[in-house]
């Protein structure tokens, strides 16, 4: 297995810029084939000035993602390095006691994390071989911290490559893993990437807050959303006939309201579920799941349908595009999805219904940006009335090509 995989990589081209992707960021799909709404928007357009290579590594749940809009070279790290025992870990009874310190009686599984810390030096290592038949100029991943994305992150610091984390939904002042650094090393860390691509202003100040001007690494720089900006330009892809036909079907109801749902129990708050059971029968309401729920849904359309009188779909609004979504409906309502920086850009407003979306939106909602519900008759007075108007504020996502030119050349010439 080792000997085929290695051929398999001495097969892979030399390119300017790798791109490595990850089964589940494949929630679009047309024609063509299923889309990477993080990725494959960037790669397309980076083209025009690098050759690019788009790499995933091989996993049975991706089998549901076939086929693929853009190319994807597959790999299998598992199988290019030779499993090794696992390395014992120093400093373990200074963690435990850290970790009682700050957080009571946490469990830590000694055992397990050297079987990750293994598993870790084996991509790494074959990340490295990887790299070292490509030989890019510059390599982007999203969710740089995902088990593994990690390695590659590792492996090209080891080779002076410069890494780019795509941002993948909001990252506020709350989101650990990317803000408030606030001891970072001279010469930055070596499993952080070396630069984020951020959407806007909002997210660049938030993954800066802390840095020294002298820090050379884990740079925010803003390039905006390259999907948003296909979509706005009208050059996104075309729904098939029978979407099309479901989306101007879908547009007859009196109020069309879209849900993006968290993966969290339950994953409708009570207030919104006696909304949506007490609503008119001419609103549709469209539940998306999260891409970790998905089969969740049937049951939870059946228990609605059950209960009240409304219409509900889960199955379209799960799979479509989520800005094919937006352009139908008048209402957008979550806990506390990053959708609702995406809505404006449709002129859809946004209703939060949940106590920690209150406190992680606390600006939008006190600027009037976004309205905040905990009862089933504000949710229901709310979508009812008339379409509010979201005052002017900062851009959270940006679109224009300009900046996406400046944040790739300032990561070619890093």
């Amino acid at each position: 297995q080792r000997w085929r995989e290695r051929r398999r990589i001495r097969a892979l081209p030399q390119r300017g810029a790798l791109f490595l992707s990850r089964y589940e960021d494949y929630g679009d799909r047309f024609a063509a084939g299923h889309y990477n709404r993080h990725v494959d928007p960037l790669l397309e357009f980076c083209r025009h000035r690098l050759s690019c290579l788009k790499i995933e590594a091989c996993e049975t749940a991706a089998e549901r993602t076939m086929p693929r809009a853009e190319a994807t070279e597959w790999v299998r790290p598992d199988r290019l390095v030779a499993s090794a025992e696992p390395p014992a870990l120093a400093g373990v009874d200074v963690l435990r006691a850290a970790l009682m310190e700050i957080g009571g009686p946490l469990r830590f599984d000694e055992a397990a994390t050297r079987r990750e810390v293994a598993q870790f030096l084996r991509w790494r290592a074959a990340y490295l071989e990887i790299l070292d038949r490509v030989q890019p100029r510059v390599v982007f991943v999203v969710c740089y911290y995902d088990r593994r994305v990690l390695p590659l992150v590792a492996a090209c610091r080891a080779r002076c490559i410069p890494t780019v984390d795509i941002q993948h939904g909001k990252q506020g002042v709350y989101h650990g893993l990317y803000t408030h650094w606030t001891r970072l090393p001279a010469d930055g860390y070596e499993m952080l990437p070396d630069f984020f691509w951020v959407w806007g202003e909002p997210s660049r100040r938030h993954i800066a807050s802390g840095q020294s001007a002298e820090l050379r690494r884990h740079r925010p720089i803003i390039g905006g959303n390259r999907w948003l900006a296909r979509w706005r330009s009208g050059a996104a892809f075309s729904p098939d006939p029978a979407e099309s036909a479901w989306l101007t079907e879908a547009r007859k109801a009196e109020r069309v309201i879209l849900i993006t749902l968290q993966p969290i129990e339950p994953e409708l708050p009570p207030s919104l579920r006696e909304a949506m059971v007490r609503s008119p029968a001419n609103w549709l309401w469209l539940l998306r799941a999260h891409p970790q729920r998905r089969s969740e849904i049937p049951g939870t359309i059946a228990e609605l349908t059950s209960a009240g009188t409304g219409r509900y779909e889960g199955d379209r609004a799960s799979t479509m595009p989520l800005y094919a979504l937006l352009r139908i409906v008048d209402r957008h309502v979550t806990c506390w999805s990053s959708v609702a920086h995406e809505a404006p850009a449709f002129d859809v407003p946004t209703m939060i219904v949940h106590p920690s979306g209150r406190q992680l939106y606390a600006e939008e909602i006190a600027a009037g940006r976004f309205q905040y519900g905990d009862s089933a008759e504000a949710v229901l007075a709310w979508i009812g009335g008339e379409k509010p108007r979201t005052p002017p504020g900062e851009t959270y996502i940006e679109t224009a090509d300009e900046l996406a030119e400046a944040a790739l050349s300032k990561v070619l010439a890093r």
